[in-house]
């Protein structure tokens, strides 16, 4: 299986091409899971199309696209656990990449060393993260433009994505 090819495709922003590979894979592995992973893909066709023609704003296609790159990540982990790939390769290439270190260290504010048995689910994770990061910058935008007359359904997202950011800051932890 390729997961981490999938995941990678995703973590570049090409969300179109991870799918395409997520049905290969699925039709060639005979993956009962294939008709979520076509419901997945109409739905980001779906929005994309949306957004091209102009009938949705870019913060509801943002919305709808980082749902279905959430929902596409906890497919792969369902697969993995359901279908693990028997061969693991050289124990050398499956070290953790120090990138990968680095980053974890700079959200958690501490020096870290990952064991190689959370990799994928620290990697998703940090996905995650990223979301919420970038939907917490959409948000602090939006509050700044309005300034005191903010809608509170701006401040609730600002409070939920910093909560949600705190919540996977913790998991992260638990997994080191």
């Amino acid at each position: 299986m390729q997961y981490q090819r999938i995941r990678t495709l995703i973590a570049e922003g090409n969300l179109p091409e991870a799918l395409e590979a997520l049905t290969q894979e699925v039709e060639r592995s005979k993956i009962a899971e294939k008709s979520e992973v076509i419901l997945q893909s109409a739905r980001l066709n779906s929005i994309l199309k949306e957004k091209r023609i102009g009938v949705v704003t870019s913060k509801e296609s943002d919305l709808v696209i980082n749902q279905v790159t959430n929902g596409i990540l906890i497919l792969i982990d369902k697969l993995e656990k359901k279908h693990p790939a028997t061969d693991l390769g050289d124990p050398l290439e499956q070290a953790v990449p120090t990138s990968l270190n680095r980053t974890v260290s700079t959200i958690l504010g501490a020096e870290v060393s990952l064991q190689h048995k959370n990799v994928d689910q620290i990697q998703h994770l940090l996905k995650l993260y990223e979301i919420h990061n970038t939907n917490l910058q959409a948000s602090e935008e939006a509050a700044a433009k309005w300034g005191e007359l903010a809608p509170s359904i701006i401040t609730h997202k600002l409070l939920e994505n910093r909560q949600k950011m705190e919540d996977i800051k913790k998991q992260i932890a638990s997994l080191i």
